[in-house]
């Protein structure tokens, strides 16, 4: 928040006159209630100030721990520092107070992928399929869950999910070359893996 001083400077923390004794800063207005602190942590966190984010963001949970979107952002804190496990339990509590939160479905999707714990990957984009239109990405990913588990048909089928919304996405037709090579269908698979070369621009 800015405010004009009354020589024409702008000042980020002062109204009035440049020599008030007591500078008021624009978040200084606002109620101090958990939603506030909240949402303050939340676009903290969105613009990756981290550091500046969590303390306020853990202020709002231990007030309120109902608050939205505060238990997603705390999870993005952690999952930016590479701590999956300490952010792991905020999308799961994110997903169990709002559901379907798809975002935070989604950072689990990624956890998840980056563990090799599939199922798991598996059961949240099933519930993302659910609550979202058609798309392209999430359709891959569970294509490529399916192929991490080598249930090579089913993973087939999902490419093929995959392709009807977007027969030009690369790497969909990359895990279809892979898949057919894994069914033994190698002649078709290099032929698919030709394609997905072409259209990757390679």
């Amino acid at each position: 928040f800015f405010f004009q001083a009354e020589d024409g400077i702008r000042d980020h923390c002062v109204t009035g006159v440049q020599t008030c004794a007591l500078p008021i800063c624009g978040d200084q207005l606002l109620p101090h209630t958990p939603a506030i602190v909240g949402m303050r942590g939340v676009g903290l966190a969105m613009s990756n100030r981290n550091a500046l984010a969590q303390p306020l963001l853990e202020e709002s949970l231990a007030a309120d721990p109902s608050q939205p979107f505060v238990n997603h952002a705390l999870g993005i804190v952690w999952k930016d520092r590479g701590d999956t496990i300490r952010a792991e339990p905020y999308f799961e509590e994110e997903v169990r107070l709002f559901p379907p939160a798809v975002p935070s479905r989604r950072m689990l999707v990624e956890i998840y992928a980056s563990e090799q714990r599939y199922e798991e990957q598996l059961a949240q984009l099933d519930a993302i399929e659910k609550n979202e239109l058609p798309a392209v990405d999430t359709r891959h990913s569970k294509a490529q869950a399916l192929f991490n588990l080598k249930r090579y048909d089913e993973a087939m089928a999902a490419v093929k999910a995959c392709e009807e919304l977007d027969p030009r996405y690369a790497p969909c037709v990359l895990l279809e070359a892979n898949t057919l090579a894994k069914l033994g269908r190698r002649a078709e698979g290099e032929a698919v893996f030709e394609r997905a070369k072409a259209l990757a621009g390679k």
